[in-house]
């Protein structure tokens, strides 16, 4: 029997989804992957920037997309899965050469208002409250995660949110010494995903279900222990 073929697509995010000498690997794109097998599909992945990947999907040339929060705009256009496919933890990396000690993400905020900094975002992401709602003035759009780190890493901008196991791994692989990791300061939004079809919505809500937590354990261990 021959599978029917999933068009799925996502943006490059190491360590949940990437290209590494012509393979793709990552978390998300190994559960995204066995999910879609269990329900009896084969997926081809197409792995771009985001606004790539929202036009495709926009036009109905993907099936699926993934790892994508949810906003009320985007639920009054999209369908998208019921379950979660996991909660990300956005924390702050600080630049060495810049204040370190806040109590919460709040003061933090504050604190760039006040000495007019700008803090450290990829563009066209939905982070979630108080960052959305920050002034674009202090904000600086980074197009990749390499782009973003380098930049704290080397003190042109001081401060960054972005996700805890993406900070961790890139860190870890880059050698980022200028870089300090505020893991008190974040906070953690639902990632789901997102389809052009209701019943292949409520087909992967129930294999997801099933399956996410003993995938989840298994691929964080590959890509994070």
């Amino acid at each position: 029997m021959v599978k029917k073929v999933l068009l799925v697509g996502a943006d490059p995010y190491p360590p949940y989804q990437f290209i590494e000498n012509g393979e793709l690997k990552g978390i998300d794109y190994e559960v995204i992957r066995d999910v879609i097998n269990s329900m009896g599909y084969t997926g081809v992945f197409v792995i771009q920037e985001w606004g790539i990947i929202e036009e495709l999907f926009n036009r109905k040339k993907l099936d699926i997309a993934f790892q994508v929060t949810k906003t009320p705009e985007r639920e009054k256009k999209w369908i998208f899965s019921s379950e979660k496919l996991r909660d990300a933890k956005e924390i702050i990396v600080a630049s060495e050469r810049c204040r370190h000690n806040f109590n919460d993400l709040r003061e933090l905020i504050e604190y760039i208002k006040q000495e007019g900094l700008k803090l450290g975002v990829m563009r066209g992401y939905r982070y979630g409250e108080p960052i959305d709602s920050l002034p674009i003035y202090l904000k600086s759009e980074h197009g990749t995660v390499d782009e973003v780190l380098s930049s704290v890493n080397l003190g042109s901008i001081c401060y960054s949110i972005i996700d805890l196991g993406i900070a961790k791994y890139f860190i870890k692989r880059k050698g980022l010494t200028g870089i300090k990791v505020l893991e008190n300061l974040g906070i953690t939004r639902a990632l789901y995903v997102i389809f052009n079809d209701t019943a292949l919505r409520d087909e992967f809500d129930q294999h997801i279900k099933l399956y996410r937590e003993e995938l989840y354990n298994k691929y964080f261990k590959k890509y994070l222990a």
